[in-house]
């Protein structure tokens, strides 16, 4: 035989072992996705029935998620890429045509092995030896069936578990949907808090997530679906022993109510084949406050400078600037003085949030309570009322020791003058107000400055002697006159006054006559006063000699 027939033997041997290869790729690659997809079906399958009964923990989730993620990395690895990588060659399908077909005797894998895939070998076979095994190869497998050598009968059981996985997912979606696709977000997120839906379901949970303490805690469950007579509070305190308390509903509305309220905790909420989450609430401390001191700045003219208060409650000069220092138990979000009546003055708070300033001018008189509004939103319950009171800068105090009453005098006659004022912040000025009154002429009013003081002082004297012949007076006139005092408020001076006297000026005549009769009274009262000292002494020697007659 020509080499020219030996090769298209060869050349017909070979193109059947490559269709056998290539169907035994197929039926590998094949059977492996079908495989791949039956195993994962059914293992997903299985731990959707198991975490839809038990609730499988977020760690546990998160576990069998890797889990089932390695299994089907490896799967599609050693099923389909190992097999495409490592595709069958000549040698396995003249294997597979050998073990089908007794009746090739092994030519066709000898053919295969020394032809079409020949590796080399220490003795080689002749090369008439090897063109007789494979004419005698070709000639045998042109007339057997592939399909025979390389059936698909392998394929039965992966298929089967395939097609039961996608039955048994199909009706899983048709029936259960929304199941499904919690199982799908639980398990994509292990961590994150998705739930089964129920027969009974817990749409709504309501309850402060933080809670001053003493305060009352409420919570209010809404559910839909299947509505049990009563649901349960599971609540479970920090460090404590956890307790239920069920709470029976209307139109599916729960209410859950503690009282006085100490200690942080959690709860959930069981309402027929429904639970909730947990939901912690913190208990923390209502914002209160401390201490208060204030610092009261009097004007500029007062010389006192500042005053610090203790307490609330600020009393100081009209017109000071006050300065009102608060510090809290804890840190504060908001502080502000609420008026009674209306307003507010904000403050300025310390960086840690646990004391503040609150300025304002001491002006008029004003009632508030400090308001306080912490992190969480919790507003105090302070009920201390403090008041601001402006105290008015008093008008001097003035008194005149002399004269000490009301006089007569000549017109020329000279009156001598002493007096003293006193004033909170500052004397500047005394003097002498006076009214005149002239018969049958209009009044006339003035003026006399005794002494002025510069600086001021909070206690002046004055003394002087007052020279009437000045006013040129006429006997009938009438005097009215006082000394006041001037304080040191800029701009405003005010004023304050001694009380009034009097002086009726009179002739010298009758001022003579008027001596003459004081002395007269004198005399008749010196002579009245003598009169009963004899009479008391007599008394006493009386009573004496009795005494002594009885002894």
């Amino acid at each position: 035989m020509t080499n020219l027939a030996q090769s298209d033997y060869q050349a017909r041997l070979e193109k059947r072992l490559a269709a056998a290869a290539a169907r035994m790729l197929r039926r590998d690659l094949a059977r492996g996705a079908l495989f791949v997809a039956g195993a994962v079906g059914l293992v997903a399958m299985g731990v959707f029935a198991a975490d839809r009964l038990t609730l499988f923990p977020a760690v546990l989730r998160f576990v069998v998620t890797a889990a089932l993620l390695v299994a089907l990395v490896s799967s599609v690895y050693v099923k389909l890429i190992v097999p495409l990588v490592r595709k069958p060659g000549p040698v396995e399908a003249a294997r597979a045509l050998e073990a089908a077909f007794p009746q090739l005797g092994d030519f066709c894998l000898s053919a295969a092995e020394l032809a079409v895939a020949p590796t080399p070998r220490s003795s080689a076979p002749s090369a008439e030896f090897v063109r007789m095994t494979v004419e005698e190869a070709s000639a045998r497998a042109a007339r057997l069936q592939i399909a025979r050598a390389v059936p698909m009968r392998p394929l039965a059981g992966p298929l089967a578990a395939a097609a039961l996985a996608v039955v048994m997912w199909g009706a899983a979606l048709a029936v259960f949907p929304e199941d499904c696709a919690a199982f799908a977000a639980r398990f994509a997120d292990p961590f994150a808090a998705v739930y089964y839906p129920t027969r009974t379901r817990i749409t709504l949970v309501s309850a402060p997530r933080v809670l001053p303490k003493e305060a009352t805690f409420t919570a209010n469950a809404v559910v839909r679906g299947l509505m049990p007579d009563e649901a349960a509070f599971r609540i479970v305190p920090e460090g404590g022993r956890g307790r239920t308390i069920y709470a029976s509903g209307k139109a599916g509305r729960y209410t859950l109510t503690l009282e006085r309220v100490t200690d942080s905790f959690s709860f959930l909420v069981e309402a027929g084949d429904a639970r909730s989450g947990p939901y912690p609430v913190r208990v923390v401390e209502r914002p209160a406050v401390v201490s208060l001191r204030a610092e009261a700045a009097y004007p500029a003219y007062t010389g006192v400078g500042k005053v610090t208060l203790a307490g609330g409650n600020v009393k100081a000069l009209a017109g000071s600037a006050a300065v009102l220092f608060a510090s809290f138990n804890k840190p504060v979000r908001v502080a502000w003085l609420a008026l009674e009546g209306g307003g507010a003055i904000r403050c300025v708070l310390a960086g840690d949030g646990k004391s503040a300033e609150f300025a304002f001018d001491v002006s008029r008189p004003f009632k508030y309570k400090v308001a306080l509004i912490d992190e969480y939103g919790i507003v105090d319950t302070e009920t201390a009322v403090y008041s601001v009171t402006p105290e008015p800068d008093a008008a001097p105090v003035v008194t005149l020791s002399r004269p000490s009453r009301d006089l007569t005098a000549v017109p020329a006659a000279v009156i001598p003058i002493e007096a003293a004022a006193t004033d909170d912040y500052g004397v500047t000025a005394v003097g002498i107000r006076y009214a005149l009154k002239r018969a049958g002429a209009p009044a006339r009013d003035g003026d006399l400055l005794l002494c002025a003081q510069d600086p001021p002082v909070r206690g002046a004297s004055a003394s002087s002697k007052w020279d009437l012949s000045a006013l040129a007076l006429s006997p009938g006139d009438e005097l009215t006159y006082s000394v006041f005092a001037l304080d040191n408020v800029p701009g405003a001076p005010q004023a304050g006054a001694s009380p009034a006297r009097t002086v009726r000026i009179v002739s010298v005549a009758a001022k003579v006559a008027e001596i003459q009769e004081l002395n007269r009274q004198l005399q008749a009262n010196l002579n009245t006063l003598r009169r009963k000292q004899a009479e008391v002494r007599d008394s006493v020697a009386a009573l004496t000699q009795s005494g002594e007659a009885r002894q």
